[in-house]
């Protein structure tokens, strides 16, 4: 009777957890082909995520007390598709694939309103981008093929700084920064919130918020408008995350941490499901 009972408390915990409306997580607690559809690396295409696949550039490590995935760059690295960069990226798309357990393509599209939370630890040792074409992306919410993404997160002098796209041109590649944290400590995890609505017209929505020093969310970027940009087809565009490092190439080899990257419907279960 007492384990049955154990069960039933288990049970109606599990019920009564915020994340029963988190859609997707991906942040390092799983096998790598249960979390992320591809990967970028070491100046090669994009490749799909098997079981079989085994990133030089991306590890599966305990870091400050979390799971989390290990990205690096190399000094030698050069993007296939940006000749002046550096990549390693995890994405759902780019190619993409078909996950089994229900959740699809992992992507968003228009209308589509979201709760997405993230930790990111960058070491003492990370080089910083700067605010000129010193770029230096962690985060990415890109459409398929080329061009920038719809929104994004940067490391420039020491901060987070949010951008959205200038054009909504598939091919465009400008940002408009919309908010900066504060100079960021190092060797520690930075929890970052998204709330976004993607739109194709005035009614979309970026927010951005961080805890960078544990003393709970800043909101450090907000935007209403459009937030889609368009496919190749003039229609509006399907976006997909990625997470990693993305930046102009310098002569030193980077590494970032990720954990906890979730995808939710509501804040309480993107926050819940993150860890946060």
């Amino acid at each position: 009777m007492v384990a049955l009972a154990a069960v039933l408390i288990g049970l109606a915990a599990l019920v009564a957890r915020p994340d029963d409306h988190a859609l997707w997580t991906a942040g390092a607690s799983r096998p790598l082909v249960d979390e992320w559809a591809s990967y970028t690396e070491a100046g090669r295409s994009g490749a799909e995520i098997t079981s079989a696949s085994r990133p030089s550039r991306i590890s599966d490590v305990s870091h400050e007390g979390r799971r989390a995935y290990e990205v690096r760059v190399l000094a030698h690295d050069r993007d296939l598709y940006t000749s002046n960069a550096q990549r390693t990226e995890l994405g759902q798309g780019n190619p993409s694939r078909t996950f089994a357990d229900g959740t699809g393509l992992r992507k968003m599209a228009a209308g589509d309103e979201r709760w997405i939370a993230e930790a990111i630890s960058i070491p003492r040792g990370a080089p910083t981008g700067d605010s000129g074409y010193g770029f230096f992306v962690v985060t990415q919410f890109k459409l398929d093929g080329p061009g920038g993404p719809a929104a994004a997160l940067s490391f420039e002098n020491d901060r987070l700084v949010v951008s959205r796209a200038e054009s909504r041109a598939s091919s465009s590649a400008d940002q408009i920064d919309i908010g900066e944290t504060p100079a960021v400590p190092r060797d520690r995890w930075l929890h970052v919130l998204w709330h976004v609505k993607w739109s194709s017209s005035g009614d979309g929505l970026i927010d951005a918020f961080a805890d960078i020093d544990g003393k709970g969310w800043r909101r450090i970027a907000h935007y209403r408008g459009w937030t889609l940009k368009e496919s190749s087809t003039g229609r509006p565009a399907l976006v997909h995350p990625r997470i990693g490092i993305y930046r102009r190439t310098i002569r030193h080899d980077t590494t970032v941490y990720f954990s906890g990257f979730d995808v939710a419907t509501t804040r309480d279960a993107a926050e819940a499901d993150a860890g946060f």
